[in-house]
């Protein structure tokens, strides 16, 4: 379902744990559908009352109450405490199932944008870089939507650090400004969700004649492991393993 505007519609996660940084462990991680708007908010543990809590000042009392929340099946999300919290702020909370976890992949295939980022810096700080990581995801531009989240947001781009070449503008008032971007933003449609399954998969016709290749490990690992998902190997390994399992 499209959102019908900014804040509307939100998707919820929990992504950790991560290694201890500053009595922190956890990410509560948000994303407006409509406006590509990304949050993440460090937490000591994931129970109920933390999350919520989290939700609703880091959140709720800044953009306002969404109409729907979507979220996984976690414990956090279904116990009595956030149905109190839905009831209480007229909330429609959507689930997804178990069988089709892709209603909320907009926010995981974030995470590992948000992951790749941490890991760029300090794995064990990662609390003291996250917002200087969330500028940079936030004025990143997004080719489904044609603009970044911060200009969906506040009308105008967010002047980043080493940004040598500033555009200048007329100075206008605040009340101009305001007319402006209400007029923008109400001609603003929202646009569906990518659907990043629908790419064919492509596979590169040398690799029936090469002789080594990488095989991905998926296993679980703990978040922010340095150890590269890769093994290199032989194809004939490829083809005991094969046979063997």
């Amino acid at each position: 379902m499209p959102p019908v505007g900014r804040f509307s519609h939100i998707n919820v996660d929990i992504v950790g744990p991560f290694p201890p940084s500053n009595g922190y462990r956890y990410c509560l991680t948000i994303i407006d559908r409509f406006s590509r708007w990304p949050e993440a908010i460090p937490v000591p543990d994931m129970t109920a009352p933390t999350i919520a809590h989290a939700l609703v000042t880091e959140w709720i009392a800044r953009f306002g109450v969404p109409i729907y929340v979507t979220t996984d099946q976690g414990r956090q999300f279904e116990s009595s405490l956030f149905s109190e919290l839905d009831c209480m702020l007229e909330i429609s909370h959507l689930r997804t199932t178990a069988y089709h976890p892709q209603v909320n992949g907009i926010i995981d295939r974030w995470h590992r944008t948000l992951k790749a980022a941490i890991l760029y810096h300090n794995p064990d700080r990662w609390s003291d870089h996250l917002p200087m990581i969330l500028l940079g995801l936030r004025t990143t531009h997004k080719e489904d939507i044609g603009a970044s989240p911060a200009e969906m947001v506040y009308g105008s781009t967010l002047r980043i650090p080493s940004e040598f070449f500033v555009e200048n503008s007329a100075n206008n008032s605040e009340t101009d400004f305001v007319i402006k971007l209400r007029e923008t933003m109400q001609n603003l449609k929202s646009k569906a969700t990518a659907w990043h399954g629908k790419r064919d998969v492509f596979v590169h016709r040398d690799l029936q004649s090469c002789k080594h290749v990488f095989i991905r490990d998926d296993s679980m690992r703990p978040s922010l492991s340095s150890a590269s998902p890769y093994d290199g190997t032989s194809k004939q390994q490829i083809i005991l393993k094969s046979k063997v399992g």
